[in-house]
């Protein structure tokens, strides 16, 4: 049964903390084949929190470590800018880091939508990595979410999903 209100994205589900969405948003469009596709996929997806949402995509270990060593690069950032602060340096204009993922339209049994995942930080709108937050977007085309979320939750949420993946 669909609730009003509810889009679903291919492959991307986007749920409340407290509220499951459900089964049909991982819909394979009544193709057996691509339901066991979409198994898989579902046996290695991301999860983020952000807020009271949490947002799950599938993601390769590759892309997963891109964007640990994306948070790594950023946290980094943080620091340095830290240290220059303590040693009494003239404050210098960060570039801000960005990281984007494409999810679908690979051939991987799915319905051939894409569907875009891209995350963005300042690093000179913040103090240091623990008041950090980043901006997530997710879209398809036709729909386009996002939200800020805490650096630090980001970063535990795809170091999880690392340690998970062995």
């Amino acid at each position: 049964m669909a609730m009003a209100g509810m889009v679903a994205l291919p492959r991307v589900f986007l749920s409340h903390r407290h509220t499951a969405l459900p089964t049909a948003c991982s819909s394979s469009n009544g193709n057996p084949s691509a339901a066991a596709g979409a198994t898989t996929i579902a046996s290695k997806s991301l999860t983020l929190h952000v807020g009271e949402t949490s947002i799950t995509m599938p993601m390769s270990m590759d892309k997963a470590r891109a964007l640990s060593g994306t948070m790594e690069a950023l946290i980094q950032t943080f620091r340095e800018k830290q240290q220059a602060h303590e040693e009494g340096g003239r404050p210098k204009r960060l570039k801000s880091v960005e990281f984007a993922y494409s999810a679908g339209d690979g051939g991987d049994g799915g319905d051939g939508e894409e569907v875009g995942f891209e995350l963005f930080c300042n690093p000179n709108a913040y103090a240091n990595a623990f008041q950090a937050k980043v901006l997530v977007s997710v879209s398809d085309g036709k729909l386009s979410l996002s939200a800020e979320a805490d650096l630090s939750t980001i970063k535990a949420d795809v170091d999880g999903f690392l340690d998970s993946l062995g």
